[in-house]
Parts: structure tokens; C-alpha cells; sequence
């Protein structure tokens, strides 16, 4: 009874891959039908039900901390004067040696 048992579970095994080839197309589907399974209860596992959980908010690396801000808007402004002033002033022409050497 039991060498029955193994030579048909053994023979169905063997049988599998010629049954999975015939019928390609439906397996494919299969196969993408579950993959969109897994992801799906991945997303409900990891994101959705993450988000229904009430924890405590601590404090985000995204605040924004005012001397921050400050700093940056007067950075902002200084080179925004800086370049309305590009155009006033004489530069140095480096093409011509002749006014850098002073000859």
C-alpha cells in the first residue's frame, strides 16, 4: 500500500512540469495573481493598517527651527544683492595679461 502511494504521488510530481507547460498562459495569470496577492497583504500589513495604529507623534526631523529659516532667507537675500550688483562693478579682464602684470 504505502510503495502504491509514493510511486503515484512520485509519478504525479514528475507529471507537474508537462501540466504547467500546456497549460503556460494560465499559469502566467496564476503566478501575477499571486504576486498582486502578496503585495497586497504586504501593503495592508506594513502601510494601511500602520496608519490606523494611534502612537504618539514625536518630534519630526522635518520641523522647521526658526534660526534655520532665518539664516537661509538672509542667505537668500545676500545673493540676490550680490547678483544685482554684478553688473556695476569693473572686473578684472583675465584674457588680457597686460592689466594683471601692470605693464
Amino acid at each position: 500500500m504505502k510503495r502504491i502511494l509514493w510511486n503515484t504521488i512520485r509519478k504525479r510530481i514528475l507529471r507537474l512540469p508537462w501540466v504547467v507547460a500546456e497549460h503556460a498562459f494560465l499559469f502566467t495569470l496564476f503566478l501575477i495573481a499571486a504576486a498582486g496577492a502578496f503585495s497586497l497583504i504586504l501593503f495592508y500589513v506594513y502601510g494601511f493598517s500602520s496608519q490606523t495604529k494611534h502612537m504618539e507623534q514625536e518630534k519630526s526631523l522635518y520641523d522647521v527651527k526658526e534660526e534655520f529659516f532665518s539664516d537661509t532667507l538672509g542667505e537668500l537675500a545676500k545673493r540676490a544683492q550680490n547678483l544685482e550688483n554684478a553688473g556695476r562693478g569693473i572686473s578684472q579682464d583675465i584674457f588680457n595679461p597686460t592689466e594683471l602684470t601692470g605693464e
